[in-house]
């Protein structure tokens, strides 16, 4: 877990050879500057570790390893995983969806704006007609306050907007950027 701002951080989640890489050849996100230490909070109980900043507060559950996003006064989730984020020839995530969240972003997918209750490809298709992704991002907003750029060059994506969010991609890493913005 690596702060950068106050409200951006990245988690990032090494396949079983215990090594951490960037995504492929192409420099997606640049950055330059050291991480953030202003952690105003690092403490430990009895079901999670929590890491605080100035603007929200991240949970890191023990067992099983799950991760949830919270304002800053721990008590408001932004997001939260159903199950751990699972590592393999392709990588998972799931998140529980609340009722009243609505989801957007994934680049150019011809034909739709709001993603909620569809299936989204977080790949390129040179197809310009409806549910064509000529333009595709691995990225998407929720309108309860937080975002996910998945650091990824993988163009084997898919991103399930239903009862459960899921999103994953066909390599062996996991690596995402959230910014959080109630």
């Amino acid at each position: 877990i690596i702060f950068y701002k106050d409200d951006i951080f990245r988690i990032w989640v090494s396949s079983s050879s215990g090594s951490f890489s960037d995504a492929s050849s192409a420099q997606l996100v640049v950055w330059k500057d050291d991480p953030i230490t202003t952690i105003i909070d690092s403490t430990t109980n009895a079901s999670y570790y929590l890491i605080k900043t100035n603007e929200c507060a991240l949970r890191v559950y023990k067992k099983p390893c799950k991760f949830g996003l919270f304002d800053i006064g721990n008590t408001t989730p932004a997001f939260e995983e159903s199950s751990p984020i699972d590592v393999g020839t392709t990588t998972v995530q799931t998140l529980t969806r609340k009722t009243d969240e609505h989801f957007y972003g994934c680049g150019a997918w011809n034909g739709h704006y709001c993603l909620t209750d569809l299936v989204a490809p977080a790949r390129y298709q040179q197809n310009y007609q409806v549910n064509g992704s000529p333009n595709p991002a691995t990225m998407y907003i929720s309108r309860l306050g937080y975002g996910a750029f998945r650091n990824t060059w993988d163009n084997n994506g898919t991103y399930t907007f239903k009862s459960t969010v899921t999103t994953s991609h066909g390599e062996d890493r996991f690596d995402c950027f959230y910014f959080y913005g109630p």
